[in-house]
């Protein structure tokens, strides 16, 4: 149910399509949590000296999303743009490991993995991002201010005026933002083979 405040609809809950996006990253949270266990309980895969990066990648992904969640079920005005940041972050990380990774896998579920992260990283983001720049029900949900007295809302205050900025340079290039996002994997993927091909 909706209210108006101002002239604006407001969302006092969350619904609808925006269950979606927090229950991919949940999920996904899942699948790295796997990884982690896969690689303390499996020796011979974490000897690789890639999984020290992947596992590094994992936590500060499982970090975050813990985090983006917090912020996510107090409807935020933060929310939104923290999500844009975790899918283009993603989209990076994952074409990074799948590309500096193929002389590395030892097994095929590893190189499954790594392959099922790539993909879904991609067409997650081709999805979240414009859903979280161009949806009204994101922009009427996530309408709280962060309270600066609570201390986890504190850590992304200084960040806040960056996330801000990010939105609305989005927002003025929305006709541009699905071949940005095409863009941006390219020139991922073209730094991805560059770094690994001098390391």
């Amino acid at each position: 149910m909706e209210t108006t405040v101002n002239n604006k609809i407001i969302y006092p809950k969350i619904g609808g399509w925006l269950w979606l996006p927090v229950i991919s990253i949940i999920v996904s949270m899942f699948q790295f949590l796997k990884f982690i266990f896969m690689a303390i309980t499996h020796r011979e895969i974490f000897d690789i000296g890639l999984n020290y990066i992947t596992l590094l990648y994992n936590l500060i992904i499982i970090i975050y999303i813990v985090l983006i969640s917090i912020l996510f079920f107090r409807r935020k005005s933060i929310t939104s743009g923290l999500f844009v940041i975790l899918w283009l972050f993603w989209m990076a990380m994952a074409t990074f490991i799948m590309i500096h990774s193929s002389n590395y896998l030892i097994t095929q579920q590893s190189s499954n993995s790594v392959t099922y992260q790539f993909f879904g990283s991609i067409v997650g983001g081709l999805i979240f991002i414009p859903f979280f720049i161009y949806s009204k029900r994101v922009k009427s949900t996530f309408t709280l201010p962060l309270n600066t007295k609570d201390s986890l809302e504190n850590l992304f205050a200084s960040v806040e005026k960056f996330v801000s900025s990010l939105e609305k340079f989005l927002w003025k290039r929305r006709k541009l933002l699905i071949p940005g996002i095409i863009i941006y994997e390219v020139i991922v993927i073209v730094l991805s083979i560059f770094i690994s091909a001098f390391f």
